[in-house]
């Protein structure tokens, strides 16, 4: 019957079963991404631009692995308009091991654009291990959208922070960077309306061996938790020139909690920084085993040049230090670095070290600090083998000129000062501080007893006997134990003990906690064993109303969300 159709019918067919073949395995081969035209903004709406480009489905699927990835962007998507927007469904994608979007495997390659926005179609929430973009001049990562909106408005029905961001990445507990990007010099980076779960670090910014310069960065609306082994964020680099400079940093109103290392790692800032409104909860949990010496801070924050600010923020729970200050000689035309309305509680050492890289010409001005509940427990010193100290804030090693004033603290330490015979000093009191009480964290420990589970402390670790000696970790009952073999899960010391080569999940002294879908622990009265249940906590760290630290206006707060820029 075939044979009898006209040549025409015939073109018409093979057409047709082509377009058949196509449509039956665009979801698992072939890729429908697209540039946006006029019919794709009567799919998805009037926000829809044409000449953005729509993805929809992976580059590639390999066993249960779904990517998409883009090198060679001009050849590629030669018709992307400037200034587009990449918009994501996150929907029809699924969970991806990858997003990358790049020029070549060189970091500063350009594309053929200047600058494009990462944005999730409303109403779906992309997921991937890793999302590494590189070669643009401009970037934006924005996941804010009604159906998720982070931070910027917490609904009454909310339990839990996780899944409410519209970008999400959630990586293998000890991979890379799972936010990796890097721009142009002159460049520009915005990021909101963002998650980050699990890595190495979880955003990681132009750390590569450039001399160039990035003209601002602007990071809200964002909740980083539980990383592998390193930081929070890690901007810019800590090697030797050339690196990468930054200006104009903004960084504010977000949540960071259990952190391997430091929750903030910025550097070499030259100007125009503002950092402000952050909630940091339990910072530096693999403290015992590092990854490497010194990787056990809260914020190191690396002023080069220019006026910079950190103010407002709530630090609740790190290793060795707070805050440490560094200067370099990258940039050595002098400026003032400001640090104010801090809190600094539950630290298992001091709040301040003053580097000795404080040399190259930064005045530094402290104002409004507070310090409450240093740990008193002798086994953190005993078992790094770190001297013993007794007092809040380092002697100046460095020849900058620093300024201490207003500070408050609870006198958990016998001075709060090392020395400060070269240091202006003005206003110091003591008196009762109280700890954040915030709406669910999910624990009821103070967050100096949460910590990455290993059988030994590091190998650095005692300090004067490097590598000579192991030392088995102790748990004390009511410590909390994460565990990071096959699942990230966190269990509850029940007797105390030294640690042997039987993990929690295999030992009689600890027990798993969960959490039921209305944020209850397993482990209290209230607890229903019948609902569904989160091996993650709520995270829920808005300060209670009645909060003094709430009062101070110190830490995320939803209410200055809209008004603080």
């Amino acid at each position: 019957m075939y044979l009898l159709f006209p040549d025409y019918m015939k073109l018409m067919f093979r057409k047709l079963f082509i377009t058949f073949i196509i449509l039956s395995f665009s979801n698992s081969v072939f890729s429908i991404n697209r540039i946006a035209s006029a019919i794709d903004k009567q799919i998805y709406g009037n926000y829809i631009t044409e000449g953005d480009l729509i993805i929809d489905s992976p580059t590639k699927i390999y066993g249960e692995n779904r990517e998409v990835i883009y090198y060679f962007m001009q050849k590629q998507w030669p018709l992307i308009r400037e200034g587009a927007t990449i918009w994501f469904d996150g929907d029809k994608l699924g969970y991806l091991s990858m997003i990358k979007f790049c020029n070549t495997a060189d970091e500063q390659k350009p594309w053929h654009i200047s600058s494009a926005t990462f944005r999730n179609i409303p109403g779906t929430r992309v997921m991937t291990k890793q999302f590494v973009c590189q070669g643009l001049k401009n970037i934006e990562v924005n996941g804010e959208s009604p159906s998720f909106p982070g931070l910027s408005k917490w609904p009454e029905t909310r339990k839990f922070l996780t899944g409410s961001f519209g970008f999400h990445v959630i990586a293998k507990i000890f991979q890379g960077h799972n936010y990796g990007i890097s721009v142009l010099d002159g460049g520009t980076i915005k990021l909101r309306g963002i998650e980050s779960q699990h890595g190495f670090t979880a955003i990681r910014i132009n750390g590569g061996n450039r001399d160039l310069t990035v003209e601002s960065i602007e990071i809200t609306n964002f909740y980083i938790h539980d990383t592998g082994d390193g930081e929070g964020m890690y901007l810019g680099a800590t090697h030797a020139p050339p690196l990468a400079k930054i200006k104009n940093l903004k960084i504010y109103n977000g949540i960071i909690t259990r952190t391997a290392a430091e929750a903030l790692q910025l550097q070499h800032l030259i100007g125009g920084a503002d950092i402000h409104h952050v909630t940091i909860r339990a910072a530096d949990v693999r403290w015992r085993n590092e990854f490497r010496a010194g990787q056990d801070t809260g914020i190191q924050w690396s002023v080069d040049a220019g006026d910079n600010k950190l103010h407002h923020i709530i630090l609740d729970g790190y290793g060795s230090v707070g805050l440490v200050p560094f200067g370099s000689n990258v940039m050595p035309i002098g400026g003032t670095s400001r640090v104010s309305n801090v809190l600094f509680s539950n630290g298992l050492d001091i709040g301040v070290y003053l580097h000795n890289s404080g040399k190259f010409g930064i005045e530094w001005q402290f104002d409004s600090l507070y310090f409450r509940r240093f740990s008193t427990e002798r086994s953190y010193y005993q078992n790094t083998g770190r001297p013993e100290r007794k007092y809040m804030i380092s002697r100046r090693h460095g020849k900058d000129k620093y300024s201490f004033k207003n500070i408050v603290h609870d006198g958990t330490r016998p001075s709060v000062f090392e020395k400060n015979d070269s240091i202006e000093v003005r206003n110091v009191k003591q008196k009762e501080l109280p700890a954040p009480s915030y709406v669910n964290s999910g624990f009821h420990e103070s967050p100096s007893r949460i910590k990455q589970w290993y059988p030994h402390y590091a190998g650095f670790f005692p300090a004067s006997r490097s590598g000579k000696v192991k030392i088995a970790s102790d748990w004390e009952e009511g410590d909390i134990a994460i565990e990071t073999e096959k699942e990230y899960a966190f269990y509850k010391c029940i007797a105390t003990h030294f640690a042997t080569e039987e993990r929690p999940s295999q030992s009689k002294n600890f027990v798993k906690l969960t959490w039921d879908e209305n944020g209850v622990r397993s482990d209290q009265p209230t607890w229903v064993s019948e609902l569904k249940q989160s091996n993650f906590p709520p995270d829920d760290l808005r300060l209670e109303d009645n909060c003094y630290w709430n009062k101070l206006k110190l830490g995320f707060n939803p209410d200055l969300f809209n008004q603080v820029n």
